[in-house]
């Protein structure tokens, strides 16, 4: 049980990741504006999932929360897709076509430092609009922070390419003009 101080709700939290056997899970006290969420990232090499439950009556426990499920309907939006574990960013020429809910490309970036160690991760991928909304931020205590780096577009890789040749193409016809 957790106790929270008023104007706050009881929260729990679940995020898995691809490739790990385990899944996170937190209870904690949160805002009202972060219940009831659900969001996802993913991009060939990695896919997190992130649910939150909670409830707002004295000494309560939120019910425990459901993961969203893998969606296999493609979208037309494309985003390029990179990992890299040891940097906080990272690009490759390699692209994903986005699938169900996950309608935006991202450029997501974690730094962690506890004491002297420092661990990084970025991704670049498909993103839900709801894992887009958790915006970047910062956190430290003593000698141990958290930066967040996150970005989001509605722009598709093709959508890109496209408007590029065309301004291309324009461009040349003047030039061909004259």
């Amino acid at each position: 049980m957790v106790r929270c101080r008023t104007g706050h709700t009881a929260w729990n939290g679940k995020k898995k990741e691809s490739g790990s056997p385990t899944t996170l899970f937190a209870r904690t006290c949160g805002t009202s504006s972060d219940c009831n969420k659900t969001a996802s990232l993913s991009n060939p090499k990695i896919s997190v999932k992130i649910s939150s439950t909670c409830c707002s009556t004295k000494d309560c426990t939120p019910e425990q929360p459901k993961l969203p499920s893998s969606k296999t309907t493609k979208t037309n939006v494309t985003c390029l897709s990179c990992l890299d574990v040891s940097s906080s960013s990272c690009y490759s020429s390699e692209t994903i076509t986005c699938s169900g809910d996950e309608t935006k490309c991202i450029r997501y970036a974690v730094t962690m430092t506890a004491g002297s160690a420092t661990s990084k991760v970025a991704v670049r991928g498909c993103a839900t609009p709801s894992f887009c909304a958790l915006k970047s931020t910062s956190e430290s205590a003593g000698t141990s922070s958290i930066v967040v780096e996150l970005a989001c577009t509605d722009g598709s890789i093709r959508l890109q390419q496209s408007v590029f040749l065309l301004a291309l193409s324009g461009l040349l016809l003047l030039r061909l003009s004259f």
